[in-house]
């Protein structure tokens, strides 16, 4: 049995989920964000084993043999005394107290052995440290941006002659991303690029050299490459609307598509969507790896059988 981690509304659940009924192939959508409200789950680490229940099936957790994690939310809390016991009141103290009970429950089931996870917890934990990322990529031989991350402004570390324009962006996610000249207030950028300006004043951010060049993203699923070059005007391809998108199918060198393999499995993925961009004089500059990416419109605008092959890598340990 698969698991797939997502609401059934997710557009990546919706159209695995599609795809197994369509070979008869047996799978379980698990909404985190519900899992102690409409499902029951239990774990005995004497046995290594549990179950989920969603009040109309049970499930070993052994029973499945992969997970796609499409996505995870925090579990909701129970806001009505009667989810409680008698005696106890949900204040602003025992709300943070129950919260980290339910977290830490939903990171025993992502963390359960037995599972080929697709992708794993250790992955996404990286993910949010983006940083971090970029550290390890640079050590496997990738070319990063000139970046710092800090919640006061740098003097001339990211903000060099050589390179005349800079981006904001979040430390993981939040805000969008934004450009300055160096001759300009990056503050005042900053300050306006975020969501919520209460939060600024000592604020951590990204300050990160801007690359001009060629986007570029490769999804590599198992031992599968595939690569497509994103035509658009705009810092961040993915806030083009789907009439707006191009994509063009391109073959990465031997050695670059050697290097997306090491920084998968550096990462402990199972597959994932890199970003990168490639300068004029041909250098490519990695960006990120995201371990849960979209895929349908990248599919759609290709052709890749990149459905096929997270079809594949599901069902490998079948």
């Amino acid at each position: 049995m698969i698991l797939l981690l997502g609401t059934p509304g997710n557009e990546s659940i919706r159209h695995l989920s599609s795809e197994m009924a369509k070979i008869e192939q047996d799978y379980f959508i698990l909404d985190s964000q519900r899992l102690f409200k409409d499902y029951s789950f239990s774990y005995c680490p004497n046995r290594n084993d549990g179950f989920i229940n969603n009040g109309f099936r049970t499930v070993a957790l052994s029973k499945f043999s992969s997970a796609f994690w499409g996505q995870i939310n925090v579990p909701e809390l129970p806001k009505e005394n009667a989810s409680l016991p008698r005696n106890i009141e949900i204040t602003d103290f025992n709300e943070r107290l129950y919260q980290q009970e339910l977290n830490c429950s939903l990171q025993t089931l992502l963390n359960f052995s037995r599972i080929h996870w697709c992708n794993s917890w250790q992955a996404f934990q990286l993910h949010k440290t983006k940083p971090i990322q970029l550290e390890k990529a640079k050590a496997l031989g990738a070319v990063i941006p000139k970046t710092q991350i800090s919640n006061v402004l740098p003097h001339g570390s990211v903000r060099s002659a050589s390179s005349q324009s800079c981006i904001t962006k979040p430390v993981h996610a939040g805000y969008m991303t934004h450009a300055f000249d160096v001759q300009h207030d990056p503050q005042t950028l900053i300050t306006e690029s975020c969501t919520n300006v209460d939060l600024i004043k000592g604020f951590p951010f990204t300050l990160q050299e801007k690359i001009l060049g060629q986007n570029i993203r490769t999804y590599v699923i198992g031992e599968e490459v595939f690569s497509g070059l994103i035509e658009t005007k705009l810092l961040d391809f993915r806030l083009q609307s789907a009439e707006e998108q191009i994509v063009h199918r391109i073959q990465l060198s031997e050695q670059e598509e050697s290097l997306a393999q090491k920084i998968r499995i550096s990462f402990d993925m199972q597959w994932t969507a890199i970003d990168w961009i490639r300068r004029k004089n041909g250098e490519l500059v990695f960006l990120e790896a995201n371990p849960a990416p979209m895929f349908i419109g990248f599919e759609r605008l290709t052709s890749y059988p990149i459905t096929k092959a997270l079809m594949k890598l599901l069902l490998s340990r079948h």
